[in-house]
């Protein structure tokens, strides 16, 4: 991935974003963050779609983590499903607090109601992510 990054360019962002689909969910993990290191503006899609079919929580973290650093305001629907969890699904602590950084990365309005609204959240790490997120607008 370093490599590709290094190089850069078309051939290097097809080539990952190809990669998205590999069988290994360590290497689709790997590639996740790739993408945010090489720009790769049309993994947008495949990342989303990714989020939407769901997928192991290392590779749903590190997504959520590269669409925050692409910045893809479309993105924030679904990003914020992973922020807030809900009464049938608990999410870890470590997939909210990555959804809320990318969520204040991406930094629509919307986007920070859902932080402002984690403010008071029972768990003091997803508390102090957004308290950091809102201090840092």
């Amino acid at each position: 991935m370093l490599s590709l990054a290094k190089i850069g360019g078309e051939d290097a962002a097809l080539l990952v974003i190809g990669m998205l689909n590999d069988s290994d969910p360590d290497v689709r993990a790997t590639v996740s963050r790739g993408v945010s290191v090489l720009k790769v503006a049309r993994a947008h899609k495949p990342l989303m779609d990714i989020l939407e079919k769901g997928d192991e929580d290392t590779v749903i973290e590190q997504v959520i983590r590269a669409l925050g650093q692409l910045g893809d305001p479309f993105a924030v629907p679904l990003i914020e499903k992973r922020a807030s969890g809900s009464f049938f699904s608990k999410l870890h602590v470590e997939m909210r607090v990555a959804a809320l950084s990318a969520l204040g990365a991406i930094g629509t309005p919307h986007a920070m109601s859902v932080a402002e609204g984690a403010k008071d959240d029972k768990d003091p790490k997803v508390r102090a992510a957004a308290q950091q997120i809102l201090a840092a607008r």
